[in-house]
């Protein structure tokens, strides 16, 4: 017979019910979908969205395409971990190696955790991008005495390392679509969106993205938001989205720009996507005897100091960096504290900043 949980812990008590059926074998590969349960179990969706939540926190299960929940694991809970009060954190770049950023929440984080009585720990691994982490990745897991660990951009593999050792964490960075942890990050997406918009409503219509390979999985983010901003425009008389990709090397990003500056119909705005090409772009449009604002505008959706360095000023997006560590402190805390978070993308969104470069075309 079904049982029907109690009004009383509801998330807790389908959770405890669902892992009970899969022990037992009444799930074999993946469970049914949220609303079949919601039936069976007498519940609401948000109850046993909880209730998923929890398992798969666990261990228990995993998304797999088309969401449903695939059943990963069959035995009992591993034994509670001592406190130690240590946060690790996962890095494939060593400190020298870091970006300024990077190294901010990293000071940010350290201070903050020695306050609250924990120490930080870095774990650099160069091979933590690999589809297939490597077997010393899971043993550095497995003798790290750690609360919780901090990751810096892991893919599902590695995601699958921390999950399958019960080890409590959080991502930071640029988040893959396939994620089964908490994840804080900037919302590239809605900022090229914006700079789309901002674009088309100052009257510009041959709108380039320029990007590079670096960081694939933010640049797929800035595609989105980039062709989401067409998508959800007017799309006024004309108006033409155009994505430039610099594989590799500043040679092929001069390239892309000889290129589209040499065709009849020039871009009239160029939308870009981090510091080292907002400087290369506009020195090559001060070689070729182009002016900002005068014959196009340029947004970067970016902010690092050096552009404050320049004339005209570029318009910007920008992150309240120091507001950024605090969330991720935040979370931090409560993972060493409670040893779990929801499974959920918490997006932090960059302020715009109008410039210099930012002009206005006639229709």
């Amino acid at each position: 017979m079904t049982e029907i949980p109690k009004r009383v812990s509801l998330v807790t008590q389908t959770a405890d019910i669902l892992r009970r059926e899969i022990q037992s074998g009444i799930w074999k590969e993946e469970l049914p979908g949220e609303f079949a349960l919601t039936k069976r179990l007498h519940v609401g969706r948000a109850t046993i969205r909880g209730a998923l939540e929890q398992l798969q926190r666990e261990g228990w299960l995993e998304v797999a395409k088309g969401k449903h929940r695939r059943i990963v694991r069959r035995t009992g809970p591993r034994r509670a971990r001592e406190h130690t009060g240590v946060v690790a954190l996962l890095s494939r770049a060593h400190p020298e190696e870091l970006s300024q950023f990077r190294l901010f929440l990293m000071g940010e984080l350290f201070g903050s955790l020695q306050n609250a009585g924990c120490r930080l720990e870095l774990h650099p691994n160069s091979r933590i991008t690999a589809d297939f982490p490597p077997r010393s990745l899971r043993r550095e897991i497995a003798r790290t005495r750690a609360d919780c660990w901090v990751l810096f951009g892991p893919n599902p593999a590695v995601q699958r390392c921390f999950l399958d050792a019960g080890i409590p964490c959080v991502g930071v960075g640029a988040a893959p679509d396939e994620t089964h942890i908490p994840y804080l990050r900037v919302d590239a997406q809605a900022a090229a969106r914006h700079a789309v918009g901002t674009l088309l409503a100052r009257g510009h219509r041959r709108i380039a993205l320029l990007i590079g390979q670096k960081r694939a999985v933010k640049q797929q983010h800035v595609r989105d938001g980039f062709l989401e901003g067409f998508a959800r425009s007017a799309r006024p008389g004309g108006a033409e989205p155009i994505i430039l990709t610099a594989e590799g090397s500043m040679e092929n990003l001069q390239s892309l720009l000889r290129a589209q500056f040499r065709a009849r119909r020039r871009p009239d705005a160029i939308i870009t996507s981090h510091t080292p090409v907002v400087l290369m772009t506009m020195s090559y449009l001060m070689h070729i005897g182009l002016h900002l604002p005068t014959d196009l505008s340029l947004i970067s959706l970016s902010h690092e100091p050096v552009l404050d360095s320049l004339t005209p000023s570029v318009a910007h997006y920008a992150v309240n960096w120091s507001a950024f560590a605090r969330r991720l402190t935040g979370l931090v805390l409560k993972l060493v504290q409670t040893g779990h978070l929801p499974v959920r993308e918490i997006l932090v969104t960059p302020k715009f900043h109008p410039g210099g470069t930012l002009g206005l075309r006639s229709n």
